[in-house]
């Protein structure tokens, strides 16, 4: 069953190479999302990685490439002013709840899009959520604990224990994975001129001063697990996920990587 929910994926020419695996783990671990807008520079890679994965079948034939601009006109601390450009279009365009994920977010394990559906659903309802983290980020951003044994549910959604935010806790707002309503990004978050590590710290300071007025929210249940394959300050693009712990976790699923190699997808 084909899912509403609208998808946003922001690239641009330093990673843009991420969207191929980006697309073959989408169509393996959630292929009911069919409603994919690709936002970038550069279209033209787009309409060549397209032809080239076209015997795949893995980008939908739905998917849309939305320009933002010329890349050399949108340096790093300008980042902010793509993401408004983009939410500016999501909302002119009748998609005002999306799923965000950057271009190197690549699935690692099968997604629960029914619990996103839902979490969609509670957002279109509710005008005061800014964000529903679909993985892990709020529920494990003070550690866990106030959220065991169920302590701490704010709602349910089906079959989804729900999950506020402290608005005290680092990374109230961030980029991870997550289900974002454009119009109060650009009301409450969002402002010209900066990275998008600023708008992640400088973004929370703002969101915190709204308190219970603009919420984010999580779940216990993660209906997205994914990657981060390009990070800051690591020399080289990271396949095996976090070293926690003395364990590699969040990491692909054993074969996924020679799979799409032997198919072509490129993986550096």
């Amino acid at each position: 069953m084909v899912s509403p929910v609208p998808v946003v994926i922001m690239t641009s020419p330093a990673s843009n190479w991420t969207l191929g695996g980006l697309f073959w783990t989408l169509n393996k671990y959630a292929p009911e999302l069919q409603d994919i807008y690709v936002c970038g520079y550069d279209r033209t890679f787009f309409d060549t990685l397209k032809i080239k994965m076209a015997p795949m079948r893995v980008i939908p034939s739905t998917t849309q490439f939305v320009t933002i601009g010329k890349f050399e006109e949108y340096p790093k601390n300008m980042w902010s002013d793509s993401f408004m450009k983009v939410c500016a279009y999501m909302k002119d365009n009748g998609k005002n709840i999306f799923l965000f994920l950057m271009d190197d977010f690549w699935l690692v394990r099968r997604a629960d899009v029914l619990g996103i559906d839902l979490l969609h659903e509670a957002m279109c309802r509710n005008n005061s959520l800014l964000k529903a983290d679909v993985a892990t980020d709020r529920l494990y951003a003070q550690g866990g604990l106030k959220y065991l044994y169920g302590a701490g549910t704010f709602a349910t959604e089906g079959h989804l224990d729900i999950i506020k935010s402290d608005y005290h806790s680092q990374y109230h707002m961030s980029l991870w994975v997550g289900l974002f309503n454009a119009s109060l990004l650009l009301q409450h978050v969002l402002v010209p001129g900066e990275k998008a590590q600023e708008i992640e710290i400088a973004g929370t300071g703002r969101l915190s001063t709204k308190k219970d007025e603009v919420l984010v929210v999580g779940t216990r249940q993660a209906p997205m697990r994914v990657g981060n394959l390009i990070r800051s300050g690591h020399p080289g693009t990271e396949y095996r996920g976090y070293h926690l712990n003395g364990e590699w976790v969040n990491g692909l699923m054993p074969g996924d990587l020679e799979k799409m190699r032997s198919l072509g997808v490129e993986a550096r």
